[in-house]
């Protein structure tokens, strides 16, 4: 084993970083490892370290072992890589959002094409209650090295005052208050982060802001995809979303469609079981 103040790790942009076990160690006690759990895996990973070794290899390691320890404590380690894997289209990705509009107490439309002064505009997400009126765009990106940049928060903005113009296409918003958000499965540029800070640009990712990330939110408010599970392969899981279910929770609430795609019940038990690990619902506690 090298010495791990000289282990370097490359990150999925491409650059580097110093090999930090306590990070490794954070990120598994946050996705529910117990201490001794969480020690026994940074251990057997550091044993087996290179002078240089690519953050995936780290986080493959990491999750083979949680998932000989705990399958529900390895889903959860695994949502950042669930996340991408709702792809390749992001309509998977703007339910999940929308469901987490919807959990804040929100009214949620998909997918609806509004006038602007100048043109029309395809909004991903519109989320209303009696003071709030919230236009969304959900940059979804099937690979983590991939960030939202000054060119999407400029859309966005852009986009916005030309519907304000409009009045957001007449819709009679009764002096509500308006809103523009960006939300990422990813990370922002440090550009991006600074535009939208600076014109009020309200933006969600991969562990931003430091509270309230999309982390954050969805371990909040117990919505994580089914991408997360290890008990379904990924043909199941595409023939589930095909059908309309992408989060846990739908499949907690319709049981039968695990059998409609051919599960035996053995295999629909082992699924429910890990669901029930990964997370349980609030209202039914």
């Amino acid at each position: 084993m090298s010495n791990l103040e000289q282990i370097k790790v490359q990150k999925s942009d491409g650059s580097l970083e110093l090999f930090n076990s306590a990070k490794l160690k954070s990120s598994l006690t946050k996705a529910g490892a117990s201490e001794a759990v969480a020690n026994r895996v940074v251990e057997k990973i550091v044993a087996d370290l290179a002078d240089e070794v690519k953050t995936s290899s780290i986080y493959h390691r990491a999750f083979r072992l949680l998932s000989a320890e705990n399958k529900p404590t390895a889903s959860k380690y695994s949502l950042k890589r669930a996340l991408m894997e709702m792809g390749p289209s992001g309509f998977p990705f703007e339910h999940l959002i929308s469901e987490i509009f919807k959990m804040k107490g929100y009214t949620t439309r998909v997918d609806v094409i509004l006038k602007g002064y100048c043109a029309e505009h395809e909004i991903d997400i519109i989320a209303e209650n009696k003071k709030e009126f919230i236009i969304c765009e959900a940059k979804f990106h099937n690979h983590s090295g991939i960030k939202s940049d000054l060119k999407v928060a400029l859309y966005v903005e852009a986009r916005y005052r030309d519907l304000i113009k409009s009045n957001f296409g007449n819709g009679g918003l009764d002096g509500r208050a308006t809103q523009s958000w960006l939300i990422t499965n990813t990370k922002f540029t440090k550009n991006s982060i600074l535009f939208g800070q600076c014109t009020g640009l309200t933006m969600v990712g991969w562990s931003f802001p430091d509270y309230g990330s999309l982390q954050d939110l969805i371990e909040e408010l117990k919505l994580h995809p089914i991408t997360v599970l290890t008990s379904l392969s990924n043909s199941e899981k595409r023939e589930l979303f095909d059908k309309g279910f992408v989060l846990c929770k739908n499949i907690q609430e319709n049981k039968p469609a695990l059998s409609e795609i051919g599960l035996t019940q053995g295999r629909i038990n082992e699924v429910i079981n890990e669901i029930e690990g990964v997370t349980v619902l609030p209202w039914s506690k």
